[in-house]
């Protein structure tokens, strides 16, 4: 009568971890990525909130695009994710050439940390005041 082991063998448990180890090989980077457009909406997200923000204190304060402040607004310059600071927002007053064209100000959000390259689209984000929304690197 044979005795049949339980169990695996070494090579079974070698060709597991190989298999382990391409499929992380290509799921990392994807996560990666993933997390970094999430990012990089959260930054969008926080500027039209700030917008906001500053619409609400101008109209109840009856103030001027050009007494207004991020701390008057009660604007957080700081854009947070996962408890993590992403963003810095800076809030710029519109040129005479600007306020021509419509445009009273300008927030500005730019990346902090290693979560972007300098180089990547998303590390520099600018909302004017008419709504508008740009992507671009960082100088």
């Amino acid at each position: 009568m044979m005795k049949h082991n339980k169990g695996f063998t070494l090579i079974e448990l070698m060709i597991v971890i190989a298999i382990i180890g391409i499929i992380a090989m290509f799921a990392i980077p994807s996560y990666q990525n993933s997390q970094r457009k999430a990012q990089i909406s959260e930054g969008e997200a926080a500027l039209i909130a700030a917008q906001s923000q500053i619409e609400k204190y101008r109209l109840t304060a009856r103030k001027s695009y050009d007494d207004i402040t991020l701390a008057l607004a009660k604007v957080d310059s700081t854009i947070k994710y996962s408890n993590k600071n992403i963003y810095t927002i800076n809030y710029t007053k519109a040129t005479a050439a600007d306020k021509t064209r419509g445009n009273k100000y300008t927030l500005t959000a730019t990346a902090t940390g290693s979560w972007i390259n300098k180089s990547d689209e998303g590390c520099l984000l600018t909302l004017t005041s008419m709504g508008n929304i740009t992507k671009a690197v960082c100088p």
